[in-house]
């Protein structure tokens, strides 16, 4: 009787492994400066895709780096709606008072004008998308 696999066989697969192994490590780690390589150029990047319920959806993408939120629903145009002025990032919140105006006024927590103020994009894009399609549902 023969054997069916020879030892350099084993050698080999195993040395193709270790390599293998050693690629997939080398791309997790670095995969920041590679995708930045990459896919630098792109004018369009989704920032956020979220699901509000079954058949509807939220995107929220920049476009030469003006933010949108595209809101999408089964068997219906999706509307586009424009956030805010460029080069500001639509995840971030809005900027509160400064710690010198919070130690005059001597609160030290965010009021509800703060949090409106935050809220304030996502709450002006929903009201034009409820205008422009009032079939969407959500809820006023």
């Amino acid at each position: 009787m023969t054997n069916i696999f020879a030892t350099n066989q084993f050698l080999i697969i195993g040395v193709f492994l270790i390599v293998l192994v050693g690629l997939m490590i080398l791309v997790r780690r670095f995969r920041d400066p590679l995708s930045s390589q990459l896919g630098g150029q792109r004018r369009i990047k989704l920032i956020e895709d979220t699901a509000i319920s079954s058949t509807e959806r939220i995107k929220l993408v920049a476009i030469n780096d003006l933010p949108y939120a595209i809101i999408t629903t089964k068997n219906q145009q999706p509307v586009v709606v424009p956030l805010e002025e460029a080069g500001t990032d639509p995840r971030k919140p809005a900027p509160g008072p400064s710690a010198s105006t919070k130690a005059a006024s001597g609160s030290s927590g965010k009021t509800d004008t703060d949090k409106n103020s935050m809220a304030q994009p996502f709450l002006q894009a929903m009201k034009k998308a409820r205008s422009r399609n009032p079939l969407l549902g959500f809820d006023k």
